[in-house]
């Protein structure tokens, strides 16, 4: 499944006011930052996540919830799912900023993302963004809750590596990853398999591991890396 497009913004400057940090206001006084609505985006955002997990899960506790929620929107999920969406090349900052690859930053990444659903929440109202976050945020719970005990929320929920490139390989190229096998050695009791990740016959990332599992794994974090979506 590919992650969804970000809900419209139908007023041009609504939308340029999100994507607006405040270093290239020093540099164009009078234009407006998005720091009010990344308030905005926050709030809507920890609402709605809290909404999802309050229903979806009726016996965890208020502080289970709580970690869950704080775990799900941090600045490191966000700045993902900024980069996911192709958010960066849109994003105004001073010239200097811009030079140190400010775009990259997953402090802004992170707060751009919140700016933006503040942006769609006034320009289209709530249930477009709720069934935005919800279409993002339900596969990442759906992932982790294949490893857990039903009862306590102990990992940092996050979207498996390979499924991550699956998504974005799809987005990008309508096709899925390839997985090479290209070596196994060792002895049974201690195995090592090495793959390659090919999205449409160029390879992203190689990994190794006792398994073909964990060497997988580690092939699709390479490419991931590679491709600039985690860090």
């Amino acid at each position: 499944m590919n992650h969804p497009d970000l809900p419209p913004i139908r007023d041009p400057q609504l939308k340029l006011e999100a994507l607006t940090h405040r270093s290239y206001c020093n540099e164009h006084p009078g234009t407006p930052s998005y720091d009010r609505l990344e308030f905005l985006g926050d709030a809507v955002l920890g609402f709605v996540v809290g909404r999802i997990l309050f229903e979806r899960y009726p016996h965890f506790t208020e502080a289970e919830l709580t970690r869950l929620r704080s775990q799900l929107v941090n600045q490191n999920q966000l700045a993902y799912l900024a980069r996911f969406l192709d958010i960066a090349p849109e994003i105004r900052l001073s010239q200097s900023l811009a030079r140190e690859d400010g775009q990259s930053s997953p402090s802004i990444l992170s707060d751009v993302f919140e700016s933006l659903l503040g942006a769609a929440l006034l320009d289209g109202g709530l249930p477009a963004v709720e069934n935005f976050i919800a279409e993002l945020f339900v596969p990442i719970l759906e992932q982790w809750e294949k490893s857990q005990d039903g009862r306590s929320p102990k990992p940092v929920p996050t979207m498996d590596v390979k499924s991550m490139l699956q998504q974005w390989s799809l987005a990008k190229t309508k096709q899925l990853p390839e997985y090479e096998l290209i070596d196994a050695s060792g002895p049974p009791h201690a195995r090592e398999f090495t793959f390659t990740v090919k999205v449409t016959g160029k390879i992203h990332g190689q990994g190794s591991g006792p398994s073909k599992q964990i060497a997988t794994k580690q092939a699709a974090l390479e490419a991931l890396k590679g491709l600039g979506l985690l860090q």
